[in-house]
């Protein structure tokens, strides 16, 4: 199902669909679980929350980017281009996460 709109929308955007509708993507559009309501204002301490904190001020700096040096069919591309790059980021993450957990296993 989510390939049917995926593809949808990329014939819709390919067509010459409304780009003045551009809507920025937000952080709890490609934060994981649980990470999504990381607080930009507050001093963490622990690394993991640091590290999400940091994440986000930068997704968010990408996207104010975007949006004061592109419009149209430009800004769309580069919010995609900020979109894919953060789950690339997850996916990464995710995958230092496990073979973190497999080492520590290993070692006990």
């Amino acid at each position: 199902m989510k390939e049917k709109l995926f593809l949808f929308g990329l014939i819709f955007l390919l067509a010459g669909g409304a780009y003045a509708d551009v809507q920025a993507p937000v952080w709890s559009d490609v934060a994981p679980v649980g990470r999504a309501n990381i607080d930009t204002s507050k001093n963490y301490f622990r690394p993991m929350a640091k590290y999400w904190q940091e994440r986000r001020v930068r997704f968010e700096n990408s996207i104010n980017s975007c949006q004061t040096q592109f419009a149209g069919e430009e800004l769309a591309s580069c919010y995609n281009g900020i979109v894919e790059l953060e789950k690339s980021k997850n996916q990464m993450r995710e995958m230092q996460m496990s073979e973190n957990s497999r080492s520590i296993l290993r070692e006990q």
